[in-house]
């Protein structure tokens, strides 16, 4: 699990966000198996672990997101203004 870096180069950030998105794809991976495991299991205790895991998964699942997020809001090229005009007949 990779976490921030402070002082890193854009072609590091760069690298961070792929490995975000791989630990994204990762997470997505056992929530399904999470999910899966909660359809065969019968036993209360079992259930409420699994509960209990998928909730832990889901935070994790959000943190990294977040920080996808806040990259490409950092990194997004500047806006540029069009101006349309208006034909007159």
């Amino acid at each position: 699990m990779l976490l921030h870096r402070e002082g890193s180069a854009a072609a590091d950030g760069a690298q961070l966000r792929r490995e975000w998105m791989a630990e994204l794809r990762k997470i997505q991976a056992q929530l399904e198996q999470n999910e899966r495991y909660f359809n065969m299991i019968c036993d209360f205790d079992m259930t409420e672990a699994n509960i209990h895991e998928r909730s832990a998964l889901q935070m994790r699942y959000r943190y990294y997101l977040n920080l996808i997020r806040e990259y490409d809001r950092a990194n997004r090229p500047p806006r540029t203004e069009t101006v349309s005009l208006m034909t007159v007949p």
